[in-house]
């Protein structure tokens, strides 16, 4: 079975319309989602250049203080004075970096609710597709249908003539008798290994109309 070189739809089928529709809906959709995932991913490597900031400016004071501490130390054995305070510096861009922290936090938050709503939306907009696809393809069970019928009844007819021309053969049978006998009898075994499974031609079929409306069916 092959697909038809001219699509049989008519010009104005609302089937074929409404799946163009679904069709540009779906990419539509996608598009929005693609977008969503890229802002969110942005965020996320936000987050984590805020993150490795805190750390950086944390550490930073804690070696300060490790600093401070050995200044003071020192000092206090020697009769010393005490060291002065240390710079605010560290603390301040530490702050800051919590901040940027906490603000790349909430908007990833919010960036990937959006992903997955964009991501439902999506996945809603493809079932319609595959809906609106399918509906064209289950409107040709009728004609098949027809088809199927009138191969069963060429069949049934073939085989009573070969059956009414097989009882005119005398006994002994030959192996050419034997076989039409069989064929009239409904025993033969068709090989149809080499022909193209009907089914991959529709599911073909259907995985090209979920991409382009006018995609021609399988000729019925």
């Amino acid at each position: 079975m092959k697909l038809a070189t001219i699509g049989r739809r008519p010009p104005n089928d609302p089937a074929r319309t409404a799946l163009a529709a679904a069709i540009k809906e779906a990419n539509e959709a996608d598009a929005r989602l693609r977008a969503a995932t890229t802002a969110a991913s942005r965020a996320r490597e936000a987050l984590y250049a805020a993150s490795a900031q805190v750390e950086e400016a944390a550490n930073a004071i804690d070696q300060a203080k490790a600093e401070m501490t050995y200044r003071i130390v020192t000092a206090a054995a020697a009769g010393g004075d005490m060291p002065g305070g240390h710079s605010t510096g560290d603390r301040q861009r530490l702050a800051e970096a919590q901040d940027m922290r906490d603000a790349a936090r909430a908007a990833l938050t919010q960036l990937e609710a959006e992903e997955e709503s964009a991501r439902d939306a999506a996945q809603i907009t493809a079932r319609a597709v595959d809906r609106a696809a399918t509906d064209i393809l289950i409107a040709q069970m009728g004609p098949v249908a027809e088809r199927a019928l009138a191969a069963q009844r060429d069949w049934i007819r073939a085989r009573r003539e070969l059956a009414f021309l097989f009882n005119q053969c005398a006994w002994p049978w030959t192996d050419e008798q034997q076989r039409c006998r069989r064929i009239a009898e409904g025993y033969n075994n068709v090989d149809t290994k080499d022909e193209v499974d009907p089914a991959a031609t529709w599911q073909a079929a259907l995985d090209a109309l979920k991409k382009d409306a006018n995609t021609p069916l399988p000729a019925t």
